[in-house]
């Protein structure tokens, strides 16, 4: 019974528009088994709540990739947002970071600023 005790808390995190990205998926999903890690089913449930705000990539890797690829400057973000290094970040300020990067990058670019962001998470793996 604790652990939907702590989900219910956890959803309701996740719809608090007061609250940030990064503390929505740094919350204490690991209270929960298999919820912990990377926190892929975290992310797919704040996706959910949060669509116009977050792309639909969970993995930090591919974020990260995407990032690189586009010559995008998640260090310099880091320090600007946070104040710290991008490798001493929270997930969840790491999340944030490189989902505010290409979302930002995408409203820049003419042809991607009618895409929702399902179709430009769709077109970042295509690069």
């Amino acid at each position: 019974m604790p652990e939907i005790n702590n989900f219910k808390s956890l959803l309701k995190k996740v719809v608090d528009s007061k609250l940030s990205l990064s503390q929505k998926v740094d919350a204490e999903w690991d209270k929960i088994k298999g919820l912990g890690g990377d926190r892929h089913i975290a992310k797919k449930i704040i996706y959910l709540y949060n669509s116009k705000d977050t792309l639909p990539i969970f993995k930090t890797e591919d974020l990260e990739y995407f990032v690189e690829k586009l010559k995008l400057d998640k260090d310099r973000e880091a320090l600007k947002i946070f104040n710290k290094p991008y490798n001493d970040l929270s997930r969840g300020q790491k999340y944030e970071i490189l989902n505010n990067l290409l979302l930002n990058f995408k409203s820049q670019i003419q042809e991607f600023k009618n895409w929702d962001n399902l179709t430009f998470s769709k077109f970042l793996y295509t690069i």
